[in-house]
């Protein structure tokens, strides 16, 4: 078996096999299911780390508490790229079973930029689908946990659920929205915002686009707002 040679230690020589790549990747799969922490022992030796991120998601979505065990007793001994691609398979794992609070802690311990742009990127997508599927079936519920904080998703989430809701039933979007203004704090009411931001960009309306920037509040979102509509200008 593929994974007796891993486990003898021959995975090298496994490697060097036409087709050896994914000959290896089986090999681990197949040794983590059997032994996962012999396995992750025998693949700190091996710098492609293509290797470790492959046993460690067999190891997660398999057991995900046996794994955080192993994680737990073992951090202190793991080098930093190690390190990295545990907190990546964990965020992705978390991300997947739509946790995303865990998702995003686990996303933030990732020291690589590269890596890390990587997981946050599906995180954000899976997120995104998550809130506008739910959108789809009770927008107002969706925008109420997130503003009352009883939700999952942070408060950046308002922009987008907002957005889906007003595109598909303005009528209903726009009542909710004046029936919560004064009780939104900043903060909650910039989200909605940058969603008629958004529309009045689209629509050409640059005037009612500075309008509403003006609520606005936190520098990221604001920035990217006016590079929105300085574009827009120098286009006009």
């Amino acid at each position: 078996m593929i994974s007796d040679l891993f486990i003898s230690g021959k995975l090298e020589a496994v490697l060097t096999t036409e087709g050896g790549k994914k000959l290896g990747i089986d090999a681990v799969v197949a040794a983590t299911q059997n032994d996962p922490e012999n396995t992750l022992e025998i693949l700190a030796r091996y710098p492609d780390l293509t290797f470790h991120g492959v046993s460690l998601k067999v190891f997660i979505n398999n057991n995900p508490k046996e794994a955080d065990f192993w994680y737990e007793k073992n951090k202190g001994d793991l080098s930093v790229d190690s390190s990295n691609e545990v907190s990546a398979a964990f965020a992705n794992y978390a991300g997947s079973e739509g946790a995303y609070d865990k998702a995003w802690e686990w996303a933030e311990a990732i020291e690589n930029p590269a890596l890390k742009e990587q997981v946050e990127g599906r995180i954000w997508s899976s997120e995104r689908r998550k809130v506008l599927s739910d959108v789809r079936s009770d927008p107002s519920g969706v925008l109420d946990k997130i503003v009352s904080g009883e939700s999952i998703h942070a408060e950046y989430w308002i922009k987008d659920a907002f957005d889906q809701w007003r595109t598909a039933d303005s009528a209903n979007a726009v009542a909710w929205y004046e029936e919560n203004r004064k009780t939104l704090t900043p903060s909650q009411n910039q989200h909605v915002a940058r969603a008629y931001v958004e529309q009045a960009l689209d629509s050409g309306d640059l005037d009612t686009a500075n309008q509403w920037l003006g609520q606005v509040t936190e520098e990221k979102f604001r920035d990217a707002l006016i590079k929105q509509i300085e574009k827009a200008e120098d286009g006009k």
